[in-house]
């Protein structure tokens, strides 16, 4: 039953990734690193070539892979948000021999953005890139923190200062395979309760090199290669996030509607609102995705979209003892693991309060 629900509700090949993912999503819960097992899949070839900058696309294929099991989408090799701040800023150069080095050796990618002390606030983050002038070679040093596949990853980008104020924040390749010592990067995985495959990490820098021709954004004007770049790079990303809220949830209500056996009037009506509203911000996802594309820097609208569905996806596992009683973790694993993952939605990309001002915000430009 669940192999032809996905197969109806993503099509032959999503479905068919979709279902792979459940299958092995036990697995990497308990060992990520376990993907690599799997590299010649074809759901993982197909997260490799992924190059499409239609963000409609991207939703889709992330619902999807969602709806069979998000940690392991965010486990396995990819381009991920380092690609998507390659179409924005890098060379073609840099974004075709990024894409090359996916798709042929499938490292693990990161994006490090947030900080220890003041997270994702750029205006406040205090690592930084020096440049060696005797070397002609950037030294990176600081604190990178809370972001994935941090202790694993081949390659990646970082966000650092080359200067004080809102216009030095600069992004650049990293290359860990290549670069990395026992002295200049420390390197631990964080605990994690919830979507395990992520592996959330903590990263410390002390002169790690980039190559000058890792830097990103040389031959854009400087106000497109920092903030606004993060920005955009964020927005395409967000709507992903919603969308990945949205593929779980839909997940969640196909096992409840096949596994129990009967339902009282109540709880067929709560099951139907679910679906309601899953198939409504579906729409609306999908149609922001399209205006997206034709706007990268409309905030406030995917900020709203990523509220309701994190929402949406947190409510639904809150109910599922009303469907199953208050044995519903230690009779339905699937459901003890939807738990879990379904509350770090909330603290990706954002959580609910810098989504609320980015709500308010458009509300006050209208752009909302």
């Amino acid at each position: 039953m669940y192999t032809t629900l996905a197969k109806q509700h993503y099509g032959e090949e999503l479905g068919a990734a979709a279902i792979f993912f459940r299958s092995i999503a036990a697995e990497i819960d308990q060992d990520p690193n376990a993907i690599l097992q799997y590299l010649d899949h074809p759901a993982l070839i197909l997260l490799r070539q992924d190059r499409s900058d239609n963000t409609l696309n991207k939703v889709k294929l992330y619902e999807a892979l969602a709806y069979g099991d998000t940690a392991c989408l965010f486990a396995s090799p990819r381009p991920c948000l380092s690609g998507l701040l390659l179409k924005e800023i890098g060379t073609e150069a840099q974004y075709e021999a990024y894409h090359q080095n996916v798709r042929e050796n499938s490292p693990r990618t990161c994006f490090a953005v947030t900080e220890p002390l003041y997270g994702s606030d750029v205006a406040k983050m205090e690592s930084f890139f020096t440049f060696n002038y005797q070397e002609n070679i950037w030294h990176l040093n600081g604190h990178k923190y809370l972001f994935g596949n941090g202790t694993c990853a081949d390659i990646g980008v970082v966000w650092a200062r080359v200067s004080p104020g809102p216009f030095g924040i600069r992004a650049a390749l990293i290359r860990f395979k290549e670069n990395a010592t026992e002295t200049n990067i420390e390197r631990s995985l964080l605990p994690m309760l919830g979507l395990r495959g992520a592996q959330l990490s903590s990263v410390k820098f002390n002169n790690f090199p980039i190559h000058v021709e890792d830097m990103l954004g040389l031959h854009v004007h400087s106000l497109l290669r920092g903030i606004n770049a993060l920005v955009r790079t964020f927005n395409k990303m967000r709507i992903c996030i919603a969308a990945l809220a949205i593929g779980q949830s839909q997940a969640i209500c196909d096992y409840i509607q096949t596994v129990k056996k009967s339902f009282t009037n109540q709880e067929a009506a709560l099951l139907k609102q679910y679906q309601v509203k899953i198939d409504a911000l579906r729409q609306r996802i999908g149609q922001a995705a399209v205006r997206l594309d034709e706007d990268p820097e409309r905030v406030a609208e995917i900020s709203l979209l990523k509220s309701l569905a994190t929402t949406l996806v947190e409510g639904l596992v809150n109910e599922m003892f009303s469907f199953f009683g208050q044995a519903a973790f230690f009779e339905h694993p699937f459901l003890a693991k939807s738990f879990r993952d379904a509350f770090a939605y909330e603290f990706a990309d954002g959580t609910i309060h810098v989504q609320r001002n980015n709500i308010f915000e458009g509300y006050q430009s209208e752009s909302l």
